[in-house]
């Protein structure tokens, strides 16, 4: 929300100043314009020195109504305000990374950005933690976390040139319900209906083929032998190693011994001790 210093500060800005808003491929934004501020901000003093104000307008939707300020409602336009460490010169190595345009998009996208990491937190579990054990825990988030790169790779490999699944979010792509049934069984059965079924099929595809080249190693796969690297040599094969290798002469057979008893037994047959009587005539 913006404050009384930051409307006398866009009050004070000429016509010409608003310059388009823009998209991340350069395209122009209807109704969406930017200006720099920095000059005007009466209360810049208070913040640290090199810092910027960059100015947003857009046009009020019907659920921005009720939040506007007199000075919103009296323009007809909805104000936000990015303070931005980026300074006159723009951003080393990035061309055109000091226009106002550049730093509302980089604003908007990282905004975007934190908004989906959010809801595939909420898809994944993160919100419902199982104990109260730091342990426990810790591993649930590993979990979610393994669960959320999954999610991020399919769609990147997957459906790379599908714009509606390629940003999906977490919820569309639970419709699928793939590695529950994939869990329980070996053969998945797709209905000639199902409208995610070209989609799917082309994504499985996509994957197999990318886990045959980069994960032979970690993923079990249908390979024929000859198609996998030769295992590392053993110890007797190694190139490196001239000593011979020590071998263990075989043991001698030992000499049959008298079988064993337990002392119970041997208390049974133990004779008794007797006396030898004189003899006499």
């Amino acid at each position: 929300m913006i404050t009384a210093a930051d409307e006398d500060a866009i009050r004070q800005l000429p016509a010409g100043a608003w310059k388009p808003g823009t998209c991340q491929d350069g395209t122009i934004e209807d109704d969406k314009e930017v200006a720099e501020i920095t000059g005007l901000m009466s209360r810049a003093g208070n913040w640290p020195d090199g810092l910027r104000w960059i100015a947003r307008r857009v046009r009020p939707s019907r659920r921005h109504m009720k939040n506007l300020t007199g000075y919103e409602k009296k323009t007809g336009w909805k104000y936000s305000i990015t303070c931005t460490s980026i300074p006159d010169s723009g951003i080393a190595g990035v061309p055109g990374s000091h226009h106002p345009q550049y730093i509302d998009v980089v604003h908007r996208e990282h905004a975007v950005v934190e908004t989906s990491g959010v809801r595939a937190a909420k898809a994944m579990g993160l919100r419902n933690l199982p104990s109260k054990t730091w342990q426990v825990n810790a591993g649930w988030v590993i979990a979610a976390n393994t669960a959320a790169d999954l999610a991020a790779w399919t769609r990147l490999l997957g459906h790379c040139d599908d714009p509606d699944l390629r940003a999906a979010d977490p919820d569309t792509l639970r419709v699928w319900h793939i590695p529950a049934r994939l869990a329980r069984q070996r053969i998945l059965k797709i209905s000639p209906d199902w409208p995610w079924k070209q989609a799917f099929l082309t994504c499985w595809q996509r994957l197999c083929v990318r886990g045959r080249n980069d994960f032979c190693w970690e993923l079990p796969c249908q390979h024929p032998p000859d198609q996998h690297e030769p295992p590392p040599a053993t110890r007797e094969e190694h190139p490196a190693r001239s000593e011979p290798v020590r071998t263990r002469a075989p043991r001698e057979p030992h000499a049959p011994s008298a079988p064993r008893t337990n002392g119970h037994e041997a208390k049974k047959r133990k004779p008794a001790h007797s006396v030898t009587r004189p003899q006499t005539a």
